[in-house]
C-alpha cells in the first residue's frame, strides 16, 4: 500500500465500509446487551481521524495515519474489540481550522470519538464542540495546556516535560551546570510556550540565567538571533521552533563558532535537514528530547510495527507511525475496558478511560495514565540523536533510554491540582 493523500481517499474502512451508526444519545441497547450509542453497531465501531495529510504537517499526519491503520489490521486480525470490527473514517483537514470545522460537522453523527486530531490552533476551534458533544479524542499536540477538559486526552510525554527532561539530562552530562546562561529560542504559539513553561521551572530550580527568544513559524533565518545568542554569553542553547527555523539555529550555531551544546523538543526536527552534509555536521551538538520512540528502537512492538510498514508502504516515515500505532492501543484499552462494563456509548468510553492507570505501550512511550485528564500521561522521555544513517525511518537515534528527573516529577502542569 502507497500511503499518500489522494490514494487515503476520505474513508478508509479496514474490512469494509459501513455508514451505520446509531444516532440517537438514548443509550440503547445492542444484540450483545452492550449500551450503546453514536458510532457503534452490533459489527463495528467506527472511529474518527482527522488529520493533515496534504498541508504544513502532512509527513507527521501520513505516518500517524498509518500507525493508526496498522493498529486497526492488527486488531481486527485478532477478533476486533468487543466483537465488532474497528472501523477508521479518514478525513484531511490540510491543517486549516475551516476545514476541519466542517469536516467535524459530517462526523459527529457517525463516530465514536477521535484517534487523532492534528494541529493546535484546530483542537481550540474544536475544543467546545468536542466537549459538548462527548467525543473522546487524542490530540495528536502535546501541549499541557490543552489538558483542561476530560474529553480531550494529551498522550505521551509534554512540550513543557521534554524540555524539563531534556535540560536534566544535559546537567546530568556534564553540558550544563547552575548559574549558566540558557538561550531558549521558541515558537512565540501554544506549542513554543508551553515548552518555555518547562525550562522557566528548572531555571528556577537551578539558578539558570534564562533568556527567552520568542520567534514566528515562518521565520527561518536565525543569523541575527544567533550572533544575539553569542553577545549575550549563552552556555546552552533550547530549541522549541518549528523545524527549518531549528535548522538555521543549528547551522549558525557551528558557522559563528559558538559550538554550543543544543536541546530540543522532538517536534523541532524533520528527517529532511539530514539531507544537507553540512547539517549532518552540525547537528552533532544536539540532543532531542522525545516522548516517542524512534522508528527502528529496540524492542518487540517497535520492530514489528516498523516490518509492518515496511511491507504496506513505501513512503520515508519518522516517529509519528509509533505515536499513530500506540494512539490506537490506547483507544483499544478503553474499549476494552468499556466493554467490560457493558457501555459502549460516548458517557461510557469517557468512564472507562478514568480507570486505565497503567497502560502498557510496549516501550514506545512510557506507561500511561489516563486517569486524570490534567495530569501528564507519563513524565518519561528518550534522549535521541539526528542520525542520517536512518534518515527513511525519521532519522533519531536513541542515546538515552526512557527516565524521569527529579526536576520534572516535582513539576505541576499547568491544570494539575
Amino acid at each position: 500500500m502507497v500511503l499518500t493523500a489522494s490514494g487515503l481517499g476520505l474513508c478508509v474502512l479496514l474490512g469494509g465500509c459501513s455508514t451505520k451508526a446509531d444516532d440517537g444519545s438514548s443509550g440503547a441497547g445492542s444484540g450483545d446487551g452492550v449500551k450503546t450509542d453514536v458510532g457503534v453497531t452490533d459489527d463495528a465501531i467506527t472511529i474518527g481521524v482527522l488529520t493533515d495529510l496534504s498541508g504544513a504537517f502532512k509527513a507527521n499526519g501520513l505516518a500517524m495515519t498509518a500507525g493508526n491503520e496498522l493498529w486497526a489490521e492488527q486488531a481486527n486480525a485478532d477478533g476486533g474489540v468487543c466483537g465488532r470490527e474497528i472501523v477508521l473514517d479518514i478525513k484531511d483537514a490540510g491543517y486549516k481550522p475551516e476545514n476541519a470545522m466542517a469536516l467535524y460537522e459530517q462526523q459527529k453523527s457517525t463516530v465514536l470519538g477521535y484517534t487523532q486530531l492534528v494541529g493546535s490552533h484546530i483542537i481550540a476551534a474544536l475544543k467546545s464542540k468536542i466537549a459538548s458533544d462527548g467525543l473522546f479524542t487524542i490530540a495528536a499536540a502535546v501541549s499541557s495546556t490543552n489538558m483542561d477538559d476530560p474529553t480531550i486526552q494529551v498522550l505521551s510525554a509534554t512540550n513543557d516535560i521534554e524540555m524539563l527532561n531534556g535540560l536534566a539530562y544535559m546537567q546530568a552530562e556534564g553540558k550544563l551546570k547552575d548559574g549558566d546562561t540558557v538561550a531558549h529560542v521558541y515558537l512565540d504559539a501554544e506549542f513554543g510556550q508551553n515548552s518555555l513553561q518547562g525550562s522557566t521551572y528548572y531555571a528556577e530550580q537551578h539558578d539558570l540565567n534564562l533568556i527567552g527568544i520568542p520567534v514566528g513559524a515562518t521565520d527561518t533565518d536565525m543569523t541575527a538571533i544567533v550572533t544575539k545568542i553569542k553577545s549575550d554569553g549563552a552556555d546552552l542553547i533550547a530549541l522549541s521552533t518549528a523545524a527549518a527555523g531549528a535548522g538555521s539555529v543549528v547551522l549558525q550555531n557551528s558557522a559563528q563558532g559558538l559550538d554550543l551544546p543544543i536541546i530540543a523538543n522532538s517536534s523541532s526536527f524533520a528527517p529532511n535537514l539530514l539531507n544537507d552534509p553540512a547539517m549532518v555536521e552540525a547537528m552533532k551538538n544536539v540532543v532531542l528530547a522525545s516522548g516517542w520512540a524512534p522508528v527502528g528502537a529496540e524492542g518487540d512492538l517497535s520492530q514489528t510495527i516498523e516490518s509492518a510498514y515496511e511491507e504496506e508502504y513505501d513512503e520515508p516515515t519518522s516517529f509519528a507511525l509509533n505515536a499513530g500505532y500506540v494512539y490506537g492501543l490506547t483507544w483499544q484499552a478503553v474499549l476494552e475496558e468499556a466493554c467490560d462494563a457493558g457501555d459502549l456509548t460516548r458517557e461510557g468510553v469517557l468512564k472507562a478511560k478514568e480507570n486505565i492507570t497503567e497502560l502498557d505501550t510496549g516501550g514506545l512511550s512510557g506507561t500511561f495514565d489516563l486517569s486524570d485528564y490534567r495530569v501528564p500521561t507519563t513524565r518519561e522521555t528518550f534522549m535521541l540523536a539526528p542520525d542520517a544513517s536512518v534518515i527513511d525511518t525519521g532519522g533519531l537515534s536513541v542515546i538515552a533510554e526512557l527516565n524521569e528527573y527529579d526536576e520534572t516529577a516535582a513539576y505541576k502542569a499547568p491544570h494539575e491540582k
